[in-house]
């Protein structure tokens, strides 16, 4: 007699933790915008404000991408961790070129 295989399809939802890797990247863009729109209200005038918005975004860049990166050593599949980490890194660099043009 053969073997019946009974197979069942779950819905699987993303983990909070692949989640949670893709947070700080937003927050960082969300500053990006803040501090943009800061600065084109006051004709480039809140250069405090922009650099505290600056500094937070480097920040939590710089978490997303190492909480990122952690996760995925620590062979937590799922293509939003990596996807989180791509967005942090380009969150990053993004600022850092902001800053240094700043510097210049």
């Amino acid at each position: 007699m053969a073997k019946k295989y009974n197979y069942t399809f779950i819905d699987k939802k993303t983990g909070t933790k692949r989640k949670r890797a893709l947070i700080p990247a937003l927050v960082s863009f969300l500053l990006l915008a803040a501090a943009i729109v800061v600065s084109v209200v006051f004709g480039g005038s809140a250069g405090a404000f922009v650099g505290g918005f600056g500094f937070c975004g480097i920040f939590f860049a710089l978490l997303g991408f190492i909480y990122s990166v952690r996760l995925l050593a620590a062979k937590v599949k799922g293509r939003m961790i990596f996807a989180a980490a791509i967005a942090s890194g380009i969150m990053f660099i993004a600022w850092l070129a902001l800053f240094l043009a700043g510097l210049r």
